[in-house]
């Protein structure tokens, strides 16, 4: 696919990546871990060797387009071959099969998916199950084989995004802190009706750190999404009791008809609670007041929401065990321009 058009939203409005393009990867949405994926780190590594897909090696002749370019790559070096080609098998010779890469999660590689135009519905065999399985952008796999090959064996392990140490595999990891100078792994970036959207602003956060900034039109808002985590294991919201960010205006202008968030005024925005994949909602919603704001100061201001104030229970949503959605939304008349930073589940 695209990358720059992931699914996990790691895209600037102006259509530049978030993360350098050596790093993004999709995820098959039958892998075991799937749930919380967006945001992940893997360390990946390849190994010589025939791939397997559903309990067989892949054979040349399952796929009927596959043809190898043997030429040579971006940096010079040659199509090893494949030994195996006379069996119908498909033989991959990684560079070296003891040095690994560092992947992020920024996409998703679904079993089936409907066409747009059309209404068809197709299938991805190698989203489907059989084997755990990763769409590596073109640079990724470059790096570990020649990209001719198309597909590799791989071992893998997921890894914390900063120290690159082993972390947990099933459930996989979602962190309860959303945004902290980055998007933090488990969270999708899903803004909308919004322009000059930055999901790491250097510079932007709260005492020089990054944050998240962009311009909700009205109806627009900055969504965070933990795709699939109302699945047992995940569920991010279950055992939280309150939700915390910082915010502030972003407007430049001192006009007070500019936007509808003067600068150092605390931005009137609506917060809500739901569930993407079931499209229902908890039972109330809130709007931004000082009730539950605190001026910290450079415009900042320190929001914290009990949970409770949502009434989950009371909603279509039916509890906070099955909310995997923020949304911060402007419902005034004019722009709001906001940055936000550390977003938690406490």
């Amino acid at each position: 696919g695209i990358i720059e058009q992931g699914s996990c939203g790691y895209t600037n409005s102006d259509g530049s990546l978030v993360f350098p393009r050596e790093v993004y990867a999709a995820a098959a949405d039958t892998n075991e871990d799937y749930p919380g994926s967006c945001g992940r780190c893997y360390q990946i590594r390849c190994k010589t060797g025939s791939p397997y897909n559903n309990g067989r090696p892949l054979r040349i002749s399952d796929l009927t387009y596959y043809r190898p370019y043997q030429i040579s790559d971006n940096r010079g070096r040659p199509w090893p071959g494949n030994p195996q080609l006379q069996e119908d098998l498909f033989y991959t010779k990684c560079w070296n099969d003891s040095s690994s890469i560092i992947v992020r999660v920024g996409d998703s590689c679904p079993c089936k998916y409907p066409i747009k135009y059309t209404g068809e519905v197709r299938t991805q065999p190698w989203c489907c199950g059989g084997n755990n399985h990763f769409d590596l952008s073109f640079w990724a796999f470059e790096k570990l084989a020649h990209p001719s090959y198309g597909v590799m064996p791989i071992e893998y392990r997921p890894v914390d995004c900063k120290t690159y140490k082993p972390i947990q595999s099933l459930p996989g990891y979602v962190s309860k802190l959303i945004y902290k100078d980055s998007i933090q792994p488990g969270w999708t970036w899903r803004p909308y009706l919004a322009k000059n959207t930055q999901l790491i602003a250097k510079g932007q956060g709260i005492s020089g750190s990054h944050s998240v900034c962009g311009t909700l039109s009205r109806g627009g808002a900055m969504a965070f999404v933990c795709r699939s985590c109302n699945k047992p294991g995940y569920q991010p919201f279950g055992k939280a009791q309150n939700l915390k960010f910082l915010i502030r205006s972003n407007t430049k202008s001192n006009d007070p008809w500019a936007s509808s968030t003067p600068p150092g005024k605390l931005p009137e925005l609506k917060v809500f609670l739901m569930n993407d994949d079931a499209n229902t909602f908890c039972g109330a919603e809130t709007n931004l007041s000082q009730r539950y704001a605190k001026k910290l100061g450079n415009q900042w201001y320190g929001v914290s929401i009990p949970l409770s104030a949502f009434r989950c229970n009371a909603g279509s949503v039916g509890s906070l065990a099955t909310v995997d959605r923020i949304d911060l939304q402007n419902l005034n008349i004019r722009d709001a321009d906001i940055c936000l930073d550390n977003i938690e589940i406490a």
